[in-house]
């Protein structure tokens, strides 16, 4: 076996979050980037908000997104999940 330097396709891509926002993945926090591109933990505290119309409610129970809510949180990631 011998080692190359030849990257498969999938390492040619970028991350998921960049591939689905494009150009709006620049708008968000620096902070909110680097969590979804490297390994890493976040702790903190979240506020999250969900919409009333019918749309946001349909995302949000497809999504199986929580209820609106505000707490802290600890959340980890690992790079090999994009």
């Amino acid at each position: 076996m011998t080692a190359t330097s030849e990257q498969t396709d999938a390492e040619r891509l970028p991350a998921l979050y960049p591939r689905l926002l494009g150009p709006a993945w620049l708008d968000l926090h620096p902070a909110i980037r680097w969590l979804h591109l490297t390994d890493g933990v976040a702790t903190g505290r979240v506020e999250f908000r969900r919409g009333r119309g019918l749309a946001a409610r349909l995302t949000c129970w497809a999504l199986r997104l929580p209820p609106s809510a505000i707490g802290s949180t600890c959340t980890r990631r690992s790079a090999g999940c994009t």
